[in-house]
């Protein structure tokens, strides 16, 4: 077969004469006219003639299958590419099913840094079992068998009796319709069933499952699938009939603190007061310190873990649902008194802390002198007699008490069950398994190194938002825009208490994210940024880039403004710059800004990326929040 590439129908004619004799019949050759038509159109015209087997011919045949090599390379690259992602993403989805299969069959608590306890809710509820198998268990099934398929079929091999490619394209395209049809029906029986819950690793399975079924989607592409969306919808039903086969013979909802009566319960607390902690506790006490806070509060609870049995007994702890909780249960007047926007909640010679603190923190803001914490002396404890005897036993164990006094209750039994599941990421980012020290933060700055974003790009946070937003060459290179300015009073006085809470890094006052108050902001000052997520605490290092301050009205844009820019360094799960900001306009207005441009620097942060925004944006309403708390 001879095969012509880019060349006129006409001078295709003449190759043909030139390297075989003529041909008259019209079942293999064009008539004349036909070529002359179509000679202004340049096309591949592949002719089923006889050629003879001289050299011309040879050479002809040889720079055609060199012409399409380019093409099939792409292919393969871009079939890999695919397979290799839904391996990559598999791979997660094997690490968090396989972690609460473990919890589901041993009977563990879940650690839920999101939702409180509501993790468990959801894994101990009927809900988590399909005709008596473990939910997590068909899960971690699936996402071997996606996994194992696609690394199979990138080395070209084909498993299972399968006989082609295509068909192995397809079976991962049903396979992970299926998975996406059940992740959907759970999501409706989360908004439904347990209502008011959050579940963070319902979410991020749920993530995992529709990413896995978008690019199979992409990989088979529209003209197959028109030919087999009749088959998936028809799984997708199967699976969402076989579903609501097994929940309809459920006898009652599952417990959920959000539409179910909760009895008032307490919870025992185990780690013993330190010194510094009995001192401590006095001390608010005398002060008239107090602490608002719920007994299904996990926080709460990590809070008094804190202190220990003894310095706990002396705080003044205010139980905001001393009757137990259920839906439209109202806190106690002295709890709506105090207006709480969470728990725990500190109110300390009048300055209103959320969520739970660090003893060196809480020291600082009520004031405890460092000569009381010097002449502090370990006291004799007596433990009641009727105490239970399994716990006396707990507390006479040295490396119990060791454990701890460094990890709180909860904290210490997370990292001993979930450390062998997820090993492998500590090594990708920064993480803490408690609230990261300043030693921690340090090595974490120590280890980031430089900038990890185009240096073409420092300091464009600078620039005004339109500006930004028009840059073409920042949304090419993936870069997405993120921008919040709000209102948060006027005059003079209210701007300078602005531009204090941003000095003091206020804007970053959090129970899920902080900064160290004590980081002062100059140009080229590293620092934390310290964010509680899905993983226990992760740090994220950045820079200071620019600080830039406005003190008189050089324009009829600002009368003063005040802000500073910083660039996520190495380490950091992001790339890019983010900029904070106060301004007192010639309004006499004072506005809050934060302005970021960013894009993923690691697979975790890329395969999550919409949750990464939806965070951002959270953020950026939780930081206007903090701000207005100190104007």
């Amino acid at each position: 077969m001879a095969t012509f590439t880019g060349l006129p129908a006409s001078q295709s004619q003449i190759l043909c004469r030139r390297s075989s004799p003529p041909i008259s019949s019209p079942a293999f050759v064009s008539s004349p006219l036909h070529f002359e038509k179509q000679a202004p159109v340049r096309r591949l015209l592949v002719l089923p003639l006889k050629c003879s087997s001289s050299g011309p011919s040879q050479d002809t045949d040889t720079e055609a299958e060199t012409t399409s090599t380019p093409s099939s390379s792409v292919s393969l690259a871009s079939s890999n590419s695919t397979y290799n992602w839904r391996a990559g993403i598999g791979a997660v989805g094997i690490v968090e099913t396989a972690y609460l299969s473990y919890l589901k069959l041993s009977g563990s608590d879940a650690f839920c840094p999101l939702g409180g306890g509501s993790c468990g809710d959801v894994l101990n509820s009927d809900y988590a079992l399909i005709f008596g198998v473990p939910l997590p268990l068909l899960g971690l099934i699936a996402y071997v068998f996606v996994t194992t398929l696609s690394l199979q079929l990138s080395r070209k091999n084909f498993p299972l009796g399968i006989s082609s490619e295509k068909n192995g394209r397809l079976l991962l395209l049903g396979s992970t319709t299926s998975m996406a049809a059940a992740s959907a029906y759970f999501l409706y029986i989360l908004s439904t069933k347990f209502e008011g819950t959050s579940c963070s690793y319902c979410l991020m399975s749920a993530l995992l499952s529709f990413s896995l079924f978008f690019i199979s989607l992409k990989d088979v592409g529209l003209q197959e699938l028109q030919k087999v969306v009749g088959l998936q919808v028809c799984i997708a039903s199967l699976v969402v009939a076989t579903l609501s086969t097994s929940y309809s013979n459920l006898r009652s909802a599952p417990l959920s603190a959000a539409n179910n009566d909760l009895p008032y319960f307490t919870t025992e607390i185990r780690t013993k007061s330190s010194p510094f902690a009995l001192s401590l506790a006095r001390h608010l006490h005398s002060i008239g310190a107090k602490m608002y806070g719920a007994f299904w509060c996990s926080h709460c609870q990590e809070q008094k873990q804190m202190f220990g049995r003894e310095a706990a007994k002396l705080l003044d702890y205010v139980e905001c649902f001393p009757d137990g909780y259920k839906t439209g249960t109202n806190m106690i007047k002295a709890c709506a008194d105090a207006n709480l926007e969470g728990f725990p909640t500190w109110v300390i010679n009048g300055q209103v802390l959320s969520g739970d603190m660090e003893l060196e923190k809480l020291a600082e803001v009520s004031g405890f002198e460092l000569n009381e914490r010097k002449e502090m002396e370990v006291p004799d404890f007596v433990y009641d007699h009727d105490e239970d005897l399994e716990h006396r036993r707990m507390l006479e164990r040295p490396s119990v008490i060791e454990c701890q006094a460094q990890f709180s209750y909860i904290e210490s039994t997370v990292f001993l069950q979930f450390g062998n599941f997820i090993a492998w990421i500590t090594e990708m980012v920064f993480l803490s398994w408690t609230r990261p020290s300043p030693e921690q933060q340090k090595s974490c700055i120590n280890k980031s190194g430089t900038f990890n974003y185009d240096t073409k790009y420092k300091g464009a946070t600078a620039k005004p938002v339109s500006c930004i937003k028009e840059d073409k060459e920042l949304s090419k290179d993936g870069y997405l825009i993120n921008h919040a300015r709000v209102l948060v009073g006027s005059g003079f006085e209210t701007y300078e208490k602005g531009k204090t809470a941003l000095q003091n890094w206020r804007h970053f006052g959090l129970d899920w994210a902080f900064v160290d108050p004590k980081t002062p902001i100059r140009n080229g000052e590293k620092f934390c940024v310290c964010l509680k997520e899905f993983l226990p605490w992760v740090m994220m290092p950045l820079q200071v880039v620019y600080v830039k301050e406005n003190t008189r009205a050089k324009t009829k844009k600002a009368a003063a403004s005040f802000g500073f820019g910083s660039g996520t360094l190495q380490g950091h799960l992001l790339a890019g710059e983010e900029r904070f900001s106060i301004e007192l306009d010639e309004n006499d207005q004072v506005w809050y800004e934060v302005l970021s441009f960013s894009k993923p620097a690691h697979f975790l942060s890329f395969i999550g990326y919409p949750y990464v925004q939806l965070r951002q944006k959270y953020f950026a309403h939780q930081s206007t929040n903090a701000v207005l708390k100190h104007v």
